[in-house]
């Protein structure tokens, strides 16, 4: 039975293959060199659409997430527009 370990980045690739020798690593952060990096919440894929917003959509799904967080908080939502406009 194959399974999925989860890692932080901040653990070394040298401890993470002597913990667990025939893992295959896969980095999905928006750093990562390969394909993979399309798994990143960063990634910007376009055309998502936002929850609640119709016709509205986002670059990626983290752009969704920080705009929802500032709908939900009034007081953030008049700070960026200050910074925006």
């Amino acid at each position: 039975m194959q399974k999925i370990i989860i890692k932080n980045k901040k653990c070394s690739i040298a401890n993470i293959k002597k913990e667990y020798p025939d893992a295959i690593i896969i980095d999905v952060t928006s750093k990562a060199t390969d394909d993979f990096v399309k798994l990143s919440p960063f990634y910007p894929v376009g055309g998502i659409p936002v929850p609640g917003k119709e016709g509205m959509t986002s670059m990626s799904v983290e752009g969704i997430w920080q705009g929802l967080k500032m709908q939900a908080n009034p007081c953030l939502m008049l700070r960026w527009s200050r910074i925006m406009f």
